[in-house]
């Protein structure tokens, strides 16, 4: 099983001229880019190098007080504590990019498939 990661940052993501609030989805193995688009998939997200899929079905993302969470239809979650910065940006916007990466530094890259989703 791969070793996953989530990275919330508040950047530009590739074609959009405002600021989001990103949740990264990595992983260090190197069959990233063979397992990641299957990630991404499995999440309902259209797998292609930077497509956007709105309102996905496989998932579902929790905002807390100072955190946030992505529960995969798996069972696993990820929990990571976020700036007041990221959560001021996703209520502003009422949406998180998530990402999944398919290399490192996906997000300069392109390698990359987002999904919206909407708060």
């Amino acid at each position: 099983m791969t070793m996953l990661y989530m990275t919330a940052v508040v950047a530009r993501a590739a074609g959009s001229g405002d600021e989001e609030a990103i949740l990264l989805l990595e992983t260090a193995d190197p069959r990233a880019p063979l397992t990641m688009p299957s990630l991404a998939l499995e999440l309902g997200l259209d797998p292609a190098p930077g497509t956007v899929t709105s309102e996905p079905p496989g998932f579902r993302v929790h905002i807390g007080h100072d955190d946030v969470a992505i529960e995969l239809p798996d069972g696993r979650a990820f929990h990571r504590p976020v700036s007041a910065e990221w959560l001021y940006t996703a209520g502003i916007r009422r949406r998180v990019l998530v990402a999944v990466g398919y290399e490192p530094a996906a997000l300069r890259s392109g390698q990359v498939a987002y999904a919206l989703v909407p708060l």
